[in-house]
C-alpha cells in the first residue's frame, strides 16, 4: 500500500499528518506501507524521516482571497507546482491521498482527481480554510474536527473524528520544576505570537514575581525575548524560560509542569491542550483566514475548557487579571481540565487512519 500525505508548510498542517502517520506505523495493516509526503516541507523534513515518510519539497504559489502584488508571483509559482505534483504523482501512483488542506495541497490535490486516486481530505478548523472549500468537490470524504454544521462544505462527505496531534501526554513521572511557584506556559505557534509575547514581555516582572514563565517565542521573537530577560530584576529572572521552540519532548515535558496554557486558538493548539487536559487562556488571532480561530475559541470557551481574549487591543492588565481569575480558584482550573480531557479526541490519529486505509483498498 501507498499512500500520499499533502499539506501546506506550517506547522498546523505537518504535525497532524506526523500524528497520522504514526498511527499507521502503529497498525498491523499499514506498518509496511509506503508513506511520502508532497508539499512546502522546507525545515520539515527530519521530522517525516523520524516517522518513515519520504518527504519532497514542493514550490507552489498561494491562492490569496484578499488583492496582493505577491499572486503575480505566485501565479508562476502554482504553474510549477502542478508541474511537480503531476511528476511526483505519476512516478509513486499512490493507491490514497491525505490532505490537510493549505495552498501546498492544491496542486497535489487537483492531479490526483485528475489520476483518480481517492482523496481523504481533513479541516482541522470550525470554519473551512479557502483551499478545502475549492477542493470539497474532489474529496470523497472530508474529516472535520469540531462539531457543528460547515455549511461552506458538502454536508453528505462530512465525518466528525477530531484533530490528530501529537501525544504530548507524559510517558513516566512528571519532571520536577524546580521551584514552588505555579507554571504558565505561552505558545505562539512555531512562529511565534507578536501580539502574546510583546503582552507578556510588558508584564515579566509582576508575572514572574508569582509564577514561573515557560514562554515559546518563535525564531523571529528570539532577541526580544532575551532583552526582555535581562532587563527584569535579577532574582526574577531564573523564573522567566524563553525558548525559540519546543521540541516534542521539551513540549510534553513543558506541558506535564503546566497549570495554565496561554495560547492562540489555532486546531493543533486547543487540541493539543484539550489531549494533556490542561486549563487554558485562548487569544485568538482576529486576522486569521475566515475568523476561524475566533470561531475555534468560541467553541472550546462553551465546552467550559478556557477563558477567551479576543479584544482587538488588549491590554497587560486585562492578561493579568485573567491569569489572576484562573490562577485563584483550585475548582475552576479542576473543572477546565475535565472539560478538556471531554472535548478532546485521543483517537483522532488512529480513527483518521482507518478512513484513509479504507479508501485505500477500494
Amino acid at each position: 500500500m501507498k499512500i500520499l500525505f499533502t499539506g501546506g508548510g506550517t506547522g498546523g498542517h505537518i504535525f497532524p499528518i506526523i500524528a497520522v502517520a504514526r498511527a499507521m506505523k502503529d497498525n498491523a495493516a499499514t506498518a509496511d506501507a509506503e508513506m511520502l509526503f508532497v508539499g512546502p516541507c522546507r525545515g520539515m523534513k527530519d521530522e517525516f524521516s523520524r516517522v518513515g515518510v519520504r518527504a519532497h519539497h514542493l514550490v507552489t504559489g498561494k491562492i490569496r482571497r484578499y488583492p496582493s502584488l505577491r499572486t503575480l508571483v505566485d501565479i508562476p509559482l502554482l504553474a510549477v507546482g502542478f508541474l511537480q505534483a503531476y511528476w511526483y504523482l505519476l512516478w509513486n501512483m499512490p493507491d490514497v491521498v491525505f490532505s490537510k488542506g493549505g495552498y501546498g495541497a492544491f496542486p497535489v490535490v487537483v492531479v490526483a482527481w485528475m489520476f483518480r486516486i481517492p482523496i481523504v481530505a481533513h479541516e482541522s478548523d470550525s470554519i473551512a480554510g479557502a483551499t478545502n472549500r475549492l477542493l470539497a468537490r474532489f474529496a470523497r470524504v472530508i474529516i472535520t474536527s469540531f462539531s457543528g454544521e460547515h455549511p461552506e462544505l458538502p454536508a453528505e462527505k462530512i465525518v466528525r473524528l477530531g484533530n490528530p496531534v501529537r501525544d504530548m501526554r507524559p510517558r513516566r513521572g512528571v519532571k520536577p520544576s524546580g521551584t514552588t511557584k505555579p507554571t504558565i506556559l505561552v505558545l505562539g505557534g512555531s512562529q511565534g505570537a507578536t501580539q502574546i509575547n510583546e503582552l507578556l514581555f510588558q508584564s515579566l516582572a509582576s508575572l514572574t514575581d508569582r509564577y514561573r514563565i515557560v514562554h515559546q517565542v518563535g525564531e523571529r521573537h528570539v532577541r526580544a525575548a532575551d532583552e526582555a530577560h535581562i532587563e527584569m530584576p535579577a532574582r526574577l529572572r531564573p523564573f522567566y524560560e524563553p525558548r525559540a521552540f519546543l521540541n516534542e519532548e521539551q513540549m510534553r515535558e513543558a506541558y506535564a509542569q503546566a497549570d495554565l496554557v496561554i495560547s492562540r486558538a489555532g486546531s493543533g493548539a486547543i487540541f493539543e491542550i484539550a489531549l494533556v487536559g490542561k486549563p487554558s487562556i485562548l487569544i485568538p488571532l482576529l486576522t486569521s483566514a475566515g475568523g476561524h480561530q475566533q470561531q475555534n475559541a468560541i467553541l472550546y470557551e462553551r465546552a467550559g475548557a478556557c477563558l477567551r481574549l479576543d479584544a482587538p487591543l488588549i491590554k497587560p492588565m486585562e492578561l493579568m487579571r485573567a491569569i489572576e481569575e484562573v490562577m485563584e480558584s483550585g475548582a475552576r482550573r479542576g473543572k477546565m481540565a475535565r472539560a478538556a480531557r471531554s472535548f478532546s479526541r485521543p483517537n483522532a490519529a488512529r480513527d483518521i487512519a482507518n478512513t484513509i486505509i479504507e479508501y485505500a483498498q477500494q
